[in-house]
């Protein structure tokens, strides 16, 4: 999927009404520019109402991945500045190339598991953690102000488990475009 314009997106509507207490987002991302302060790979509706466990997954403008989940918390010696669990390393290393991300969560254990090109790059913890809700969703760009995509995505996985790191890392291993 190529997002190039400010409205670019594809909606979906996925997992709707039902309650995920684990999940595992994963795709192939290509940036072609950083724009605005977070570019959007999945957002859910329903953001702004009081609806716990709204699923946002973006990068952030310093290049660091997200994942958001809507009334969550973090535990008290999380070291994120901005009150959602972030990764560690920027998802970068250069603009227009290929990388893989993925995030694991799981809200009976309170964690959020970042992955950087097949490799686990930092956990976070939260001291209140809601299972995850999907339904409708976009992919891409969410709207026009803050939260932008310039580039593409292929391979997206959403699936309602964990998936581990050995797995995390045989799905980079079979998809890497760059051999």
């Amino acid at each position: 999927m190529e997002f190039v314009e400010a409205g670019d997106h594809l909606a979906l509507d996925v997992g709707g009404g039902r309650d995920w207490p684990q999940l595992t987002l994963a795709a192939w991302v290509r940036l072609d520019r950083l724009g605005a302060p977070y570019q959007s790979l999945l957002h859910t509706d329903g953001w702004s109402q009081d609806n716990p466990g709204q699923v946002h997954w973006m990068i952030n403008g310093d290049a660091t991945m997200r994942l958001a989940l809507r009334s969550n918390e973090l535990a008290p010696a999380a070291d994120e500045r901005h009150g959602y669990p972030d990764s560690r390393t920027p998802v970068l290393p250069e603009r227009g190339r290929w990388v893989h991300l993925a995030v694991i969560y799981d809200s009976e254990n309170g964690t959020v598991r970042f992955y950087l090109n097949g490799r686990f790059d930092k956990e976070t913890r939260q001291s209140l953690a809601h299972p995850a809700r999907l339904g409708p969703a976009r992919i891409g760009n969410w709207d026009q102000q803050d939260r932008k995509l310039s580039g593409r995505i292929d391979e997206l996985l959403l699936l309602g488990r964990a998936m581990g790191d050995a797995e995390i890392g045989e799905l980079y291993e079979a998809g890497v475009p760059y051999r």
